[in-house]
């Protein structure tokens, strides 16, 4: 692998990456493996079946691209290990030559700022204690009565009608289940409150530079977001935002404080991680991936643990990375906390 690159600006670098055929001719071996452990062809099991049996199953042009993905993602990762580039992301990916013997792409990245960090040790934060009252429980105990209720009358708080519910041998258990539930659910949010106050904190005390594209693009997924919640609740974004006489550039507009707070606690997360040399471990991924797909597996009676053709599962282990590294990057920075519960 040979590369080329040029200076933008201070947060962007344009990389010319050349491949010759031992690069191309690994990414292809990698990519018929990967895709034949997604392959069942009949007599084998999933994933053994003899290299010469398999690659008559599988598509050239499916091969090119899985092969073209490795080799530009191995690539980048590499790039970024022997220049030491702290890459955000990149775009404008484009392919200047792409034969049998060689592969020469171009693409632009994008560096994360540079954080100057402050204090982030020692800092001290109270913690709520968080509890349930009887009167919360008993509030949350008759809604689900009158969820209940027929012809306007809701039925009395009983053994019976805890057992009518199908999963509680009396009204006590009931009790017992809703309060353990609320309480779960308090202490959840009273740790996501800490947190942020944390990261809040943490910015203050440092500089914390957000490049507008790092803006536009939190902006995009939050855009997304609020259009899939809306679709959730069978809502179309565009009547929607006329009923509130807004467009999505009025949206945009109101939210880009939001969007940039977001962005200088994620810089601040990745800026500890750097600082602390916290990271994930591959086996750690791995054994987590495995764990999510038997839990997707088991909440769905009928599935094959090998029926995982349509589940994207480089996405799904980029996302479980981003939220193993989030946690211990949170677990560092509490356990470096004076918090006090109050």
């Amino acid at each position: 692998m040979t590369t080329a690159l040029k200076k933008i600006d201070e947060a962007t670098i344009e990389a010319t990456i050349e491949l010759g055929a031992s690069d191309l001719e690994a990414a292809v071996a990698k990519a018929e493996t990967l895709l034949g452990e997604q392959t069942t062809i009949e007599g084998f099991r999933q994933g053994k079946a003899p290299r010469d049996v398999l690659i008559k199953h599988l598509k050239p042009e499916q091969v090119r691209e899985e092969a073209l993905n490795i080799v530009v993602t191995e690539s980048l990762i590499n790039l970024s290990r022997d220049e030491n580039l702290d890459v955000l992301d990149h775009h404008d990916f484009s392919v200047k030559e792409n034969t049998a013997n060689k592969l020469i792409f171009k693409v632009t990245l994008a560096l994360y700022p540079q954080v100057k960090l402050g204090n982030y040790k020692g800092l001290n934060i109270g913690r709520k204690d968080t509890t349930v009252s009887d009167e919360e429980l008993d509030a949350v105990l008759k809604n689900i009565a009158q969820s209940r209720a027929i012809d306007g009358k809701s039925p009395e708080l009983t053994d019976e009608f805890a057992k009518s519910l199908g999963q509680f041998a009396s009204l006590q258990n009931l009790r017992d289940t809703v309060k353990s539930s609320l309480l779960t659910e308090k202490e959840d949010r009273e740790k996501e409150r800490v947190r942020i106050e944390l990261l809040n904190m943490i910015v203050k005390n440092s500089t914390v530079p957000v490049p507008d594209r790092m803006i536009e693009l939190q902006l995009d997924t939050m855009l997304a977001n609020f259009d899939e919640e809306l679709h959730s609740r069978e809502l179309e974004m565009g009547p929607y935002l006329a009923h509130l006489k807004k467009t999505q550039d009025d949206l945009r507009k109101e939210w880009r404080p939001k969007a940039k707070e977001q962005m200088q606690m994620q810089l601040v997360m990745h800026a500890v991680a750097r600082a602390e040399n916290i990271g994930v471990e591959e086996d750690e991924l791995e054994q987590s991936l495995e764990m999510q797909l038997q839990q997707y597996v088991a909440g769905r009676p009928g599935t094959e643990t090998n029926d995982l053709k349509n589940i994207d599962l480089q996405k799904v282990k980029g996302r479980l990375y981003s939220f193993l590294l989030n946690q211990k990057i949170f677990a560092f920075l509490e356990s470096h906390a004076i918090i006090n519960t109050s």
